[in-house]
Formats: structure tokens, sequence, C-alpha cells
């Protein structure tokens, strides 16, 4: 990527901004729901922008990246992948809301009204498959291969502790559910990745190593990722100020 740089082609730098989900048990036996809201003023971009910002300079020392602030609208649509206790429209309107807010919030950046865009935006302008299509490839992958559905059972045991920590007991969901819905869960990530490796970007991860992980294996470990910082400053920092 930094070779095609030099040659003059214009290489996306993305960044994913995720939105904020919380959990609440289901009104029957079924797997938890979600409630999903934004808050720019407490986004993992706002906290680092600095970094973003570094990044981006460094880059275009070499030639010109086009920074992409990616708001992942596709998982508030993705039913197989959660349960929503909001409708459709709301959910749709807090990705609207997010784009068209975030930027505020993105001061030290240069025209941050330029660079916010949803992930089914980026994969349209990108010439791409659609989010939904980049999942279902991704979970018959794993559904055929032995170690990804080994990895899918070590999640759903990080996702057993994650939920018991926010007072919600699993152990009433039916098993199939429970391994259905963190397939479709990890099959997103995955296809994330691969729609990434697809359009020859350079990706700046914020997050923990799980989700680059899961980028890699959607990408045949072929994605250039930057991990610049620490994510656990910024969970700690926002549950401070959520506290």
């Amino acid at each position: 990527r930094l070779a095609e740089l030099t040659e003059g082609r214009e290489v996306p730098l993305v960044v994913f901004n995720c939105l904020d989900f919380s959990w609440k048990p289901a009104l029957k036996k079924g797997y938890p729901q979600s409630f999903v809201s934004c808050n720019p003023e407490t986004s993992i971009c706002r906290f680092y922008q600095d970094y973003i910002g570094i990044t981006l300079l460094e880059l275009q020392s070499l030639g010109t990246p086009s920074l992409n602030v990616i708001v992942p609208d596709s998982e508030l649509t993705d039913q197989r992948v959660f349960s929503f206790v909001q409708s459709r429209e709301e959910r749709d309107g807090i990705a609207l809301s997010s784009k068209s807010t975030l930027p505020s919030v993105l001061t030290d950046l240069e025209d941050p009204d330029q660079v916010v865009t949803l992930w089914n935006e980026y994969c349209s302008q990108q010439s791409l498959k659609t989010p939904s299509e980049y999942t279902t490839e991704n979970y018959q992958k794993i559904q055929s291969d032995p170690k990804l559905l080994k990895k899918v059972q070590d999640q759903i045991k990080d996702s057993g502790r994650y939920f018991e920590k926010s007072g919600i007991d699993v152990n009433r969901v039916d098993p199939k559910e429970i391994f259905e819905r963190t397939a479709w869960y990890l099959a997103m990530y995955m296809g994330e990745g691969q729609a990434l490796l697809e359009s020859r970007a350079i990706v700046l991860n914020l997050e923990d190593s799980r989700v680059s992980a899961w980028f890699q294996r959607g990408a045949q470990n072929r994605l250039p990722i930057i991990t610049p910082v620490n994510p656990n400053d910024f969970y700690t920092w926002r549950n401070g100020r959520n506290q």
C-alpha cells in the first residue's frame, strides 16, 4: 500500500467508529437484546483523533491517502447477528445521527464533514459487495472450517463472561441460538476485513486485538493494519465518564 501511495494511487485509510451497544435480557428465552446509542463526545475516534491525524500526516508524506471514518451502520440492521430492542427506523436514525454529529468533535482533523461515512456507503463507493453479502459469504466459510468453528466456541465463552458481568444469564438461552448468533457476529467482522482487503485499504485499528484478528481471518492475513494505541485507555476513560 505504501508503494501504491508513492505511485499516485489514492489509498483509503479506514478507521471504524463503532456505536455503543448495551444489553438487556430477552423477554422470552432468546438471545439478549441490544440497545444501540451514539454519543460523539465519548466516541473512540474523538478520543484518539490525535493518532488519526498523525497517521494521516505520515502517509501524506508519501502520497494521497483518503481518510474514511466509518460508522458501521450495517451492524444495526443485520438481525442474524443481533436481536434489537429498537425498531429498524430508530436504528437507521441512530446511524445517520452519528454520521452527522461525529464531525463536530473531530476538530483536530481537516474537513471532518468529508471523512465520516457509513459502511454501506463506503462499500458502494468502492464498488464492493454489500456488507450483508460479505457476512453471508464468511458465515459459510466458518461453517466449513473446523479451526474457525473452534474460534466461535472460544468467543461464546468470552461473550458468556461478558454477559455475566452485565447481570445477564445466558444459561437459559438455547445453545444453538448462541452458537448461530456468535457465528454470524464473527462472520460480520470477517466480511469487513475481506471488504477492506478488496478495496486495498490501510486500516487504523483503535479497537481491541480481537477485531483486527477477525478482520485478518476474512482477509487471509493480507490486510495492512496499524494499531498505534492501547484501546484499554479509551474504555477506562469512557467508563469513568459514564459513572
